[in-house]
């Protein structure tokens, strides 16, 4: 009526089904809490945590670590898998690389202020099958080099276009239109 306990002041506490599972059920929950030590489960095979009505919490007072020391680890969502960081950053590390991908439709990288891509070895590489929209919808779209910025288009034309006109501008040395193959034309409207 008010509950059972099983303690051992000495060793441990063994709960063992030889034919079948071990079952811990609850009224209104299972509290499984080590006070001095770490709460360890561990399966021949799998460990399953299940939440059947709502949600399964993972909490740590200095972090939560989710590790794998001989394959992969896989998180899957029916519907959406959110890594949310109330505080600082979300950081994806890869010894090799990291890998985001969408097998069924787009990837979406938005942030409230900036969003960086940044290579320190390399370069930067963003390829798509029919084509790279760089895209600013309230603002400017800025491309900067510490050395050079190169707009090279392999088959056909580099085309640039302005509502108000197009500026090429050298702040400290030449403007060079050079055709490796042809004449290099100047069209303009009125003159």
């Amino acid at each position: 009526k008010t509950g059972v306990t099983v303690a051992s002041t000495a060793g441990n506490v063994v709960l063992d089904a030889t034919a079948a599972v071990v079952e811990l059920a609850g009224d209104t929950g299972v509290s499984i809490v080590s006070t001095n030590n770490n709460v360890q489960l561990d399966g021949a095979d799998k460990v399953i945590v299940n939440a059947v009505g709502t949600t399964v919490d993972l909490a740590g007072e200095t972090g939560v670590t989710i590790a794998s020391t001989n394959a992969d680890v896989v998180v899957t969502g029916n519907d959406q898998v959110k890594l949310v960081s109330d505080g600082t950053t979300v950081d994806l590390t890869g010894n090799t690389g990291v890998n985001i991908e969408s097998s069924n439709s787009a990837v979406s990288i938005s942030g409230a202020a900036d969003v960086v891509v940044a290579a320190l070895t390399t370069t930067v590489d963003v390829t798509g099958n029919t084509g790279v929209a760089l895209t600013s919808t309230a603002n400017d779209v800025v491309l900067t080099g510490a050395r050079s910025v190169k707009l090279d288009a392999q088959a056909t034309t580099v085309d640039l276009k302005g509502a108000t006109g197009v500026n090429v501008q050298a702040t400290n040395g030449d403007v060079a239109l050079t055709a490796v193959a042809n004449n290099v034309a100047l069209l303009g409207n009125t003159g």
